[in-house]
């Protein structure tokens, strides 16, 4: 059957447990999985970008709620001034005091920190890696049960075995799951990487 809903998934997991019993915690076993993706996929559907205006004296910024790792921090200016990653401990010791253009960020206490603190208003640009969008009732698929449905099958089913207590279970399914997830993530280095064909071209 196809799996392109949250719906068709779940009965995808129902049908491959054979255990009608379930059907109410299935949806655990596929957040669950979910869990694992967020920590360890990184990919291009992934980035995203959000900026947010400085206020002069105010070292601290919210992250965006579904940030999972940033990636660069820069202040738009003319040009750009991408800021450098320091130790919280540095900006305490470097930036303590004072006001100026930030020239360094860091994350502290779930919050973007920025030294010296901002003289003026800029706007804050951030660069991160987001959560992959839950599924649920409402929310019915997202780029990543369209691209690898298997994936989601394989680490809801995989999420189930310790539940039913059946470890023969727990190996097969992670030997399905992990090829899986290691093939995602190499087709994405491919494709961020890839360029097309040299051309020459005429003068």
């Amino acid at each position: 059957m196809a799996i392109s809903s949250y719906s068709e998934l779940q009965t995808a997991v129902s049908n491959w447990l054979d255990r009608p019993d379930l059907a109410g915690i299935i949806p655990d076993f596929i957040f669950l999985a979910e869990a694992k993706f967020n920590r360890r996929l990184r990919t291009m559907e992934m980035e995203s970008r959000a900026t947010t205006d400085t206020i002069a004296g105010q070292a601290f910024y919210a992250l965006p709620d579904d940030a999972l790792a940033i990636t660069n921090i820069q202040l738009n200016t003319n040009p750009k001034t991408v800021l450098e990653r320091y130790t919280k401990e540095q900006v305490d010791r470097e930036y303590a005091t004072g006001t100026g253009q930030p020239r360094v960020f860091t994350i502290n206490a779930n919050q973007i920190e920025l030294g010296p603190s901002p003289d003026s208003n800029y706007e804050l640009e951030i660069s991160y890696y987001e959560e992959i969008p839950v599924l649920s009732d409402t929310n019915t698929t997202n780029w990543l049960l369209d691209q690898a449905p298997d994936l989601y099958l394989y680490g809801a089913l995989m999420e189930a075995a310790p539940y039913v207590k059946d470890k023969d279970a727990i190996v097969f399914w992670s030997q399905k799951y992990e090829p899986t997830m290691k093939r995602i993530q190499s087709a994405d280095v491919k494709d961020k990487w890839a360029t097309g064909p040299l051309t020459m071209q005429s003068t």
